[in-house]
């Protein structure tokens, strides 16, 4: 039986009371059940914690939040295979505004390529954000040209693609002030404007999606070869969210000129003629939260009616499957799948823009919560990477 003072100069009974019950609720008692927590699925009012029981067959990239002010500034970190904990591989901070938010995280063979300027001071929102790479074998840091709207490289890390609005330009990674293998500028163009642009899947072309634009080029997916010239493969019903295997592409298409309407999910195959089209859903939520799981006739999306994370199964012959992922009040913003399909990667974003990243092991449903982070990206090959990455800042 918990005793209370009949009388204190400051607190009353009641508010021993009430200190004595959050001490236990909130304190001590989810001190005790830490080992515990994490074995609920599925939703977030129980939060499970950063648990370090991942067995990744592919290391883990993304950029983490800091909790000074997580909307500016972040660092770049991996999680390796065999590995319990974390490390940074960028310090000091990478800086960055989600007003205009292009930072991304791409893998290069060995080597992990990040957009965001590093400085000691906080830059103006539209400052340019210039691509860094960091070699995971050797350590080394570098910086490559130019300042791109969006960039990929290839999986065997031999070349990056970089684009802008009016152009882009495809470069040997290892010699990047050398004369670019493939570009394309305004000339080509005709004043038209690049959507985004992407590998092909076989990573021997570049698919361009270009605007339409008035007397300019005529708008929809380019193919562009590094021989030869390029193919008008089409016009796009929305905006390309992955490449597919044989040349199939998955598309967001939207349902109304309204930013925050529902998007239908599609699966096509671009052609001069008319597209092969396959709905895939009718309930896709406005950020295009979406992604095929690898060798599997099985899609990832976020649902517009309740922002619940599923995976649909699709089938030929008869409706597709459902199965919930996580529901949760917070909105899924990006997802990420592993090579061999076991983990899928989220982040979900509360009412504060605190971005937390999260982890699905399939086909348990168990989810890992690795803290603070957004822009996670999986490694192609398997494999650990044993040596450690230097900090920029020596």
């Amino acid at each position: 039986m918990l005793y209370f003072p009949q009388a204190h100069p400051i607190l009353p009974p009641a508010a021993w009371r009430r200190f004595a019950k959050f001490a236990l609720g909130y304190g001590l008692l989810p001190f005790l059940l830490n080992p515990l927590w994490g074995q609920d699925v599925g939703n977030d009012k129980n939060p499970p914690a950063r648990s370090q029981e991942v067995s990744l067959s592919t290391p883990l990239a993304w950029l983490q939040e800091q909790d000074d002010y997580p909307l500016v500034s972040r660092r770049l970190m991996v999680l390796e295979p065999g590995c319990r904990q974390p490390r940074i591989l960028l310090q000091p901070l990478l800086y960055c505004f989600d007003a205009a938010d292009h930072q991304a995280v791409r893998w290069a063979g060995n080597r992990l390529l990040v957009n965001g300027p590093q400085a000691e001071s906080r830059p103006s929102p539209n400052i340019a954000m210039p691509v860094q790479w960091v070699d995971l074998q050797s350590g080394r840091v570098g910086r490559l040209p130019g300042y791109p709207t969006g960039f990929e490289a290839t999986q065997q890390g031999d070349r990056w693609l970089a684009w802008q609005l009016t152009s882009f330009t495809v470069r040997p990674l290892d010699s990047a002030d050398s004369k670019p293998l493939l570009a394309w500028t305004e000339t080509q163009l005709q004043r038209s404007q690049i959507k985004s642009a992407h590998w092909s899947w076989d990573e021997k072309n570049v698919l361009v999606h270009v605007r339409v634009v008035r007397n300019g080029l005529r708008g929809g997916l380019w193919q562009v070869p590094f021989q030869g010239s390029a193919k008008h493969l089409g016009v796009l019903p929305g905006s390309i969210l992955q490449v597919l295997p044989s040349g199939l592409l998955l598309v967001a298409q939207r349902t109304s000129p309204k930013t925050y309407s529902p998007r239908r999910l599609l699966r096509l195959r671009a052609q001069e003629e008319k597209a092969d089209v396959e709905l895939l859903a009718n309930d896709l939520s406005w950020q295009e939260t979406a992604g095929f799981r690898p060798q599997k006739q099985q899609v990832a999306f976020v649902r517009y009616s309740d922002g619940s994370l599923v995976l649909r199964e699709i089938r030929q012959e008869s409706d597709p499957i459902d199965r919930l992922l996580w529901k949760s009040e917070k909105r899924v913003t990006e997802l990420a799948w592993s090579p061999d399909g076991r983990w899928l990667a989220f982040t979900d974003v509360d009412g504060s823009h605190q971005h937390w990243l999260r982890l699905i092991e399939l086909p348990t449903l168990k989810v890992h919560t690795l803290g603070f982070g957004k822009r996670p990206a999986f490694a192609a090959e398997t494999g650990k990477i044993n040596r450690r990455v230097k900090d920029t800042d020596g």
